[in-house]
């Protein structure tokens, strides 16, 4: 059975096919931190919806966006997404991301 984030991360890959690898994590604190800090969607738009797989769209549209390799999904409370062009490099990014907010 699909996740309810199946239409989130299918937006992700279809805006930007280098993109292979996908992280999706909880965590309220490094959310809180992160809100506004990175490309944030609209609190507006609940997870595992259609609207938030649309919204991740637009914001993939820019490519610094993609470039970042961090949404932080503003209608989806201590939920972040990592992404890049392998699962390895989603990783590093969450990691280094985990530590710029643990030394803050």
């Amino acid at each position: 059975k699909a996740s309810s984030e199946s239409l989130t991360h299918g937006a992700i890959y279809a805006s930007a096919p280098r993109i292979t690898g996908i992280i999706h994590i909880h965590h309220q604190g490094m959310w809180e931190w992160a809100l506004d800090r990175f490309p944030t969607s609209g609190k507006e738009w609940a997870f595992g919806t259609p609207e938030i797989a649309i919204e991740i769209s637009r914001l993939l549209r820019d490519p610094e966006i993609i470039e970042t390799g961090i949404i932080v999904m503003g209608g989806h409370e201590s939920g972040l997404l990592f992404f890049g062009s392998d699962i390895e490099e989603a990783g590093k990014l969450t990691l280094d991301i985990l530590k710029q907010y643990l030394h803050e």
